[in-house]
């Protein structure tokens, strides 16, 4: 990380005579969402003044190339500066026995975290910096708006992010996660739990050990029978993560009713929503022949239900996903009944 810059103002010093110092931005971006946000401004500035020449920017392209060096330089600089100090304020609380007469503060201090981890390099340095050795105790904090939180973060930073989901491995970390997710009466700690472990596992295959230690089919069974729509569909989100980080996760999930589940979950859930409840099913399906034939059980109907589901969704362009999902469906399905040409996949009333 470069060193701050000794200036005091982000702008840089234009020799053109004609230059204006009032076309550069007064105020240093924030974060990299607002550093990217002036990047496309200037440009489209510096655009319109191409194609119109009266109108033309009198700072260079040098000018705003140096300003956003500069802005970047700092903002790392400011971003790691702000991170250890929000830090500091959330080691406050750690211990959990001290009341909270200021809820608002540690909610705007996770905020601010949340600000800057999306991005996968501040999400490292917030690791690197000792972030979990904060964040892990306030997984255990009686208030719930702090644990689940805490579990945001976590989410945050290992989604699509191998080097904070090798370090998100721990026992004491992972126990208390399926903890939250199994125990908590608040929705939004089950949630945020889940959504952690879904961002460890997938594309991890230590995280897969340590979910198979910890029994991880567990949560799997309890979010889709949990009535709550958006922990059904992030257990679906899990569901696809484990699958297609270790395909042998199939046949263990398999021994629970995962089958039936959805596909009942399915047919109950909004078209929306079923897609990726479809998507969960379709990744257990795909190369697995138990699955397959599950899904083929008479009784269920399944091969029926996705060609009319497919033929009442697949002229509405907000079904789209859904419907690629069905017909991949339909031809895994189809190529399996091809090459046994004996089995009837009508259902009970279908053959009566």
């Amino acid at each position: 990380i470069q060193s701050p810059s000794t200036s005091t103002s982000l702008v840089p010093v234009v020799n053109d005579v004609n230059s204006s110092i009032s076309e550069m931005p007064q105020e240093q971006p924030k974060n990299l969402q607002e550093l990217l946000r002036l990047s496309t401004m200037l440009q489209s500035r510096y655009n319109e003044g191409e194609s119109d020449s009266s109108s033309r920017p009198s700072t260079t392209n040098s000018d705003r190339e140096d300003f956003l060096r500069n802005a970047l330089a700092n903002l790392s600089i400011d971003v790691v500066s702000n991170l250890q100090e929000q830090l500091h304020i959330l080691s406050e609380i750690t211990d959990g026995n001290q009341p909270i007469t200021n809820l608002k503060r540690y909610e705007n201090t996770f905020d601010r975290i949340i600000d800057h981890v999306y991005n996968i390099d501040m999400a490292n340095v917030f690791y690197q910096i000792g972030g979990m050795k904060v964040i892990v105790p306030l997984l255990r904090h009686p208030v719930e708006l702090i644990r689940w939180r805490a579990a945001s973060i976590i989410s945050e930073c290992c989604q699509n992010n191998p080097y904070c989901k090798s370090h998100s491995l721990s026992d004491d970390l992972f126990s208390l996660l399926m903890n939250m997710a199994l125990n908590n009466p608040d929705s939004n700690c089950q949630f945020k739990a889940i959504s952690a472990i879904s961002a460890i596992v997938g594309d991890n295959p230590e995280g897969i050990k340590q979910f198979k230690k910890h029994n991880g089919l567990k949560i799997v069974n309890h979010g889709l029978n949990s009535g709550n729509e958006k922990m059904i569909v992030k257990t679906a989100f899990l569901i696809m993560a484990l699958c297609n980080t270790d395909p042998s996760m199939k046949d263990e999930l398999l021994q629970i009713p995962i089958v039936e589940n959805l596909l009942t979950l399915i047919r109950l859930t909004d078209t929306l929503s079923a897609e990726h409840l479809l998507g969960a099913l379709l990744a257990l399906i795909r190369n697995n022949e138990d699955a397959i034939k599950q899904c083929l059980r008479k009784e269920l109907g399944v091969y029926a239900y996705l060609k009319q589901s497919i033929s009442l969704t697949s002229n509405d362009e907000s079904f789209q996903e859904y419907v690629t999902h069905a017909n991949e469906f339909v031809q895994i399905l189809s190529d399996y009944i091809a090459s046994n040409e004996d089995m009837d996949v009508s259902t009970p009333e279908q053959s009566k």
